[in-house]
C-alpha cells in the first residue's frame, strides 16, 4: 500500500463527502456546517466507546452509537470477524449479516477499532502492534475490493478515544489526523450523515457492475450454463466457469462499451479466476471466466478488468489485439470487445490537489503525474497457465507457438510484446483429428510497442517483468529493446519452468531460483531493479549454474522412486550421456546464443568506449546505424520463417566464435516485412556449404526467430521424451508465482471435478484444486491466525465471554462454509495474522510511475 497522505478531518469531510445530497434529502445542513449538533444519544455512546478496554467492547459500543442515534439513516453497523480480525461494517438496512461473517456483497464501509496507543499510523506505541493493525486494515480492504467493484472505499478507524477517516484506492490512500471522537461528536455524526446520502458513485461503487442476487433468473442462467456439458475442447471453459460459482462470492453482471462499435455487451461473472489480494497492485487486475450474455449461444469468454495507465505511447490492450488480429498474427487471443469504463478516471495530481486544497506543482516546478483508466477487455480463449503442462515435450511444443506468435507480431504488425513472462503464456485446448491437444497463446499485450518507421522510440517507456528481462535490458536500460532481448526473455522463462517442474540435479532449487531471478538492488527497495549476478554469469558463460558455479543438469526421471531428482549433493554435473534430459540440450543451445550475443555487445561497447576516449571520428559500425532511434533488428518475411519446418539449427560449437556474418551488412532498417530477407543459410541450405558464415551465425542467432524455433523443433523431432517427467513444484515453499505478472490464475484450495468427485493437485494450479482435507486445514489456519498474535491473546483475556461467543459463532460459520469466503491462498502459503502485511509484496514495474518525492512530502 502506498504511504498515506494526511489531511485535517474537516477538510476531508468537506471535500470527499459533499453535502448537496444531504440537503436535498433532508432539507437540513449536515452537523459539520455548524447549523446542527449530533444527537445526545450519539455523544453518550461515544463516551462509552472511549471507556472500553478491549476491541470487542469498542466495536459493540460504536455499533450501538450509530444504530441507536440514527446518524446513518437506512444503514446499520454490524460487528463481524474476518480471518480472526474484529471488524465492523456499515450495511444497508436489511442487508447486515446475521452471523459473525462479513456479508461481502453489501459491505459499504469498514470500521476498525484498536486500543489506546495502537494507532496504525503512529509508530511510537507498543512494538509491532501499529504495523499489525495497519496490516489488518490493508488485508481486509484488499479482500473487500476483490469481491466488489469499487473505485474507492471509505473507512473509519477508532483508536481508543481518537478517530480517523480514510479514503482508500489501490493507488492513493488519504487519511485524516486523529481527533477525539467524544469531543468531536458533531464531526463524526456529520461524516455518517453525509455518507448515508451520497450517491453510489460517490461512495465508490461501479455502476456498470450490477449485483446478481442468488436465486434470481440471471443466477439460474449461470448455474444452468455451468451444468450443461459441451462437446470436445469447448467443455474446458465450461468446467472452469463452474468452479468460479463459489456460493460465498457474489456474482455480477459487467457491462463493456466497445471503443470502436460503441455497442454495449454484458457478461456474467462470479469469483475471479485470478487476482492479487493486496493493495500493492495499483491496477487491481482481475480476470474472469465469463458468460457472454448478449452473444449467440452465450459462449464462455475471458474478461480482464484492470486500471490501465494513460500514456500517449501506450495503446489499450484491446486496440493492440484488434490490430494484431487484423494482421492474422497466430497464437494470440481473439478479441471480442474492449473499452474504457465511463467516468472512472484516477488522476493522481488532481486527487491530491483536492485533498491538500491547492495545486501540487507550478510552471517553475512541475511534477510528474499518473493517470489510471478503468478498462475491460474480453477475448474468446479460456486457457490454463503454461505451468500446467503435462510433460517436458508439451512444454517445448507450446513454446514454439509462443515464439511464432512473437515472430508474427513483429513481422506482420511491427509490434514487440515488451512483457515476456510465464504469467503471460497460456495453453488452450483444441480439437484435433487425433483427439484433444493444446496450443500456446501469448497474451497480455498491454505493454506492447508498435514500432513505426520514422517515429523515434522511447527506450524507457515500458520495461515489462524484471525477472525475465534480458541482461542488456537490465544493465543498459537506456538502450532500445530489440528482438534479441525479447527472445532472451523467453529463455529465462523456459529456465524458470524447468527449475520448477522438470527433474534436475540441483538439490536446492529454491536457492537457484532466488539467485537467478533476484532483481532487488543492494541500495534498498526504492532503488532501481538490477540484474542478478547469477543470471549475468550464466548468460556470459552460456550455461546454467548454481551460485557456487556448479553446472545444473536436467536429467531423465528415475524409473522408480520419487519424481524429483536430487542426484548429487554438490549439484555437480555427473550425469552426462544417456541419462541427460532432452531439455538440457535446448537450454545449452539457447544460452549459447545468448552468450554469443552478450560477448558481441560487450566487445562493441569496448570499441565504442575506446573510440570515444581517443576522440577518433570513425564510420559508425553496422550494429549502430545513424538512425538508431528509429531502427530495430529485422527478420525475413513470414513465408521464409514459417514454423522453422525443414530448417536445421546451427550446429553446436566448442566455444564462441565471434566471426561476423557477411550478410549482416545487407540488412536494412525496420520496414515492411517483405523487404527484409534472411541470409541464404537460414533458408534451408546445408551447414557444410558455408562453414565460415555458420560459425559466425551464433552471435546473431537471437536477432531472428528461426534459430530459436529450429532448436525447439529439432529437439521435438530427434529426441526421445519421457511421458512422465514433470515433478511436483520444487519452488512451492517460496511462493514464487506471486511475481509472475498480470495474468495469473488464482490459487484455490478446494473444488470438484466435472463428475463431482473430489480432486487433489498442485496448489497453484489454475484448474487443479486440493481435497476436502485442505478445507479443514484452511479453517484451522484461520483459527490459529486469530490466536497467534499478542493482541488477540489480550483480547481473549479482557473479554472472555464476548470473545468466546464470537469465536464459537465464527467457528460455526467456517465449519458451515469450509473455508469461508477465502478460497484463494492455500494453507501452506498463508502467513500468520501478524506477518500477513509483510508478505504482501509485489513485483515492481517501471510502468508503475510513482509520484515524485516532493508530492510525498506534502
Amino acid at each position: 500500500m502506498e504511504s498515506p497522505h494526511t489531511i485535517p478531518p474537516h477538510a476531508f469531510v468537506a471535500e470527499f463527502l459533499p453535502y448537496e445530497h444531504t440537503v436535498q434529502a433532508t432539507g437540513n445542513k449536515p452537523a459539520g456546517t455548524g447549523s446542527a449538533r449530533a444527537p445526545p444519544l450519539f455523544s453518550e455512546h461515544l463516551e462509552e466507546v472511549a471507556a472500553q478496554l478491549n476491541e470487542v467492547g469498542m466495536h459493540n459500543a460504536f455499533a450501538a452509537a450509530v444504530n441507536a442515534s440514527g446518524v446513518a439513516p437506512n444503514y446499520r453497523v454490524s460487528r463481524t470477524k474476518d480471518e480472526g480480525i474484529n471488524v465492523s461494517g456499515l450495511y444497508p438496512r436489511g442487508k447486515a449479516p446475521t452471523s459473525f461473517s462479513p456479508n461481502w456483497e453489501f459491505l459499504d464501509l469498514p470500521i476498525y477499532c484498536f486500543k489506546h496507543g495502537e494507532d496504525p499510523f503512529q509508530h511510537d506505541g507498543p512494538a509491532g502492534l501499529a504495523k499489525e493493525n495497519l496490516g489488518e486494515i490493508v488485508s481486509h480492504t484488499a479482500r473487500l475490493l476483490a469481491r466488489q467493484h469499487r473505485t474507492h472505499v471509505f473507512t473509519v478507524v477508532i483508536v481508543g478515544k481518537l478517530v480517523r477517516f480514510m479514503r482508500i484506492t489501490r493507488s492513493v490512500v488519504i487519511v485524516t489526523n486523529s481527533v477525539s471522537h467524544s469531543d468531536n461528536a458533531d464531526l463524526v455524526a456529520d461524516f455518517f450523515q453525509r455518507y448515508s446520502h451520497l450517491s453510489p458513485p460517490q461512495r465508490g461503487f461501479d455502476t456498470t457492475a450490477c449485483l446478481i442476487p442468488k436465486g434470481s433468473e440471471m443466477h439460474l442462467t449461470m448455474l444452468s450454463a455451468a451444468a450443461r456439458r459441451l462437446d470436445g475442447a469447448a467443455d474446458h471453459a465450461r468446467r472452469n466457469f463452474a468452479l468460479t460459482l463459489n456460493p460465498f462470492w457474489p456474482c455480477w453482471k459487467l457491462a463493456v462499451d466497445d471503443s470502436v462499435t460503441s455497442r454495449t455487451q454484458h457478461f456474467l461473472v462470479a469469483q475471479p479466476w485470478f487476482h492479487l489480494e493486496h493493495l500493492d497492485d495499483r491496477r487491481g487486475s482481475r480476470g474472469y471466466i465469463a458468460l457472454a450474455l448478449d452473444q449467440p449461444g452465450q459462449p464462455f469468454v475471458f474478461l480482464k478488468d484492470t486500471w490501465r495507465w494513460e500514456q500517449h505511447d501506450l495503446q489499450p490492450e484491446g486496440a493492440t489485439l484488434r490490430r494484431l488480429n487484423a494482421a492474422h498474427v497466430s497464437h494470440i487471443p481473439t478479441l471480442v470487445c474492449e473499452g474504457v469504463v465511463p467516468d472512472q478516471r484516477l488522476d493522481f495530481k488532481d486527487l491530491l490537489g483536492r485533498a491538500y486544497g491547492r495545486p501540487l506543482d507550478s510552471l517553475s516546478a512541475p511534477i510528474s503525474n499518473v493517470v489510471l483508466l478503468h478498462y475491460r477487455v474480453v477475448v474468446q480463449e479460456v486457457g490454463m497457465p503454461v505451468r500446467e503442462f503435462k510433460n517436458g515435450r508439451q512444454l517445448v511444443k507450446v513454446f514454439c507457438d509462443y515464439i511464432e506468435a512473437h515472430r508474427d507480431a513483429f513481422l506482420l504488425a511491427n509490434t514487440l510484446h515488451r512483457d515476456i513472462s510465464a504469467g503471460n503464456m497460456l495453453m488452450v485446448p483444441v480439437d484435433t483429428p487425433s483427439g484433444e491437444a493444446y496450443r500456446g497463446i501469448l497474451m497480455d499485450w498491454e505493454l506492447s510497442e508498435h514500432i513505426k518507421p520514422g517515429v523515434p522510440r522511447n527506450p524507457t517507456a515500458r520495461r515489462g517483468t524484471y525477472q525475465y528481462l534480458s541482461v542488456k535490458a537490465m544493465d543498459h536500460p537506456q538502450e532500445l529493446i530489440q528482438v534479441a532481448d525479447e527472445l532472451e526473455a523467453f529463455i529465462h522463462v523456459l529456465i524458470k519452468l524447468g527449475i520448477r517442474y522438470l527433474p534436475h540435479d540441483c538439490v536446492d532449487a529454491a536457492a537457484l531460483h532466488d539467485a537467478y531471478f533476484d532483481t532487488s538492488s543492494a541500495a534498498g527497495p526504492a532503488a532501481p531493479q538490477e540484474c542478478s549476478s547469477l543470471k549475468r554469469y550464466c548468460v556470459a558463460e552460456g550455461g546454467l549454474f548454481t551460485s557456487e558455479a556448479k553446472e545444473v543438469v536436467f536429467v531423465l526421471p528415475e524409473p522408480e522412486g520419487p519424481s524429483r531428482c536430487g542426484l548429487d549433493a554438490g549439484g555437480a554435473r555427473t550425469m552426462r550421456g544417456p541419462r541427460e534430459h532432452p531439455f538440457q540440450k535446448i537450454i545449452d543451445r539457447l544460452l549459447e546464443f545468448a552468450s554469443s550475443r552478450h560477448e558481441t555487445l560487450a566487445q562493441q561497447r569496448e570499441r565504442d568506449e575506446a573510440d570515444s576516449m581517443q576522440g577518433v571520428e570513425e564510420e559508425r559500425p553496422i550494429d549502430s546505424p545513424p538512425n538508431a532511434q528509429y531502427w530495430t533488428l529485422t527478420d525475413s518475411d513470414a513465408t521464409k520463417e514459417n514454423k522453422g519446418a525443414g530448417s536445421e539449427p546451427p550446429p553446436p560449437r566448442a566455444k564462441p566464435v565471434w566471426a561476423r556474418s557477411a550478410q549482416r551488412e545487407n540488412r536494412v532498417p525496420f520496414g515492411d516485412a517483405t523487404t527484409n530477407r534472411m541470409p541464404p543459410l537460414l533458408c534451408g541450405g546445408p551447414p557444410a556449404v558455408q562453414p565460415d558464415v555458420l560459425l559466425g551465425f551464433t552471435s546473431e542467432a537471437l536477432d531472428t526467430h528461426l534459430p530459436f524455433i529450429s532448436v525447439l523443433s529439432a529437439a521435438l523431432r530427434r529426441s526421445h521424451w519421457p511421458r512422465e517427467d514433470k515433478t511436483a513444484d520444487q519452488l512451492r515453499d517460496i511462493n514464487s508465482e506471486e511475481a509472475d505478472g498480470t495474468f495469473e490464475p488464482s490459487r484455490r484450495t478446494s473444488t470438484q471435478t466435472s463428475d463431482g468427485s473430489s480432486e487433489e493437485s498442485d496448489s497453484e494450479s489454475s484448474e487443479a484444486h486440493s481435497s476436502s482435507a485442505g478445507d479443514k486445514s484452511d479453517c484451522s489456519e484461520h483459527k490459529s491466525a486469530s490466536g497467534g498474535s499478542e493482541k488477540g491473546a489480550s483480547e481473549e483475556a479482557a473479554s472472555k465471554d464476548d470473545s468466546e461467543e464470537a469465536t464459537d459463532e465464527g467457528r460455526r460459520d467456517e465449519e458451515a462454509t469450509g473455508t469461508g469466503s477465502e478460497l484463494i491462498t492455500p494453507p501452506e502459503s498463508r502467513p500468520s495474522k501478524r506477518a500477513r502485511d509483510d508478505d504482501n509484496t509485489s513485483k515492481l514495474s517501471s510502468s508503475d510511475l510513482p509520484l515524485t518525492k516532493r508530492t510525498r512530502e506534502l
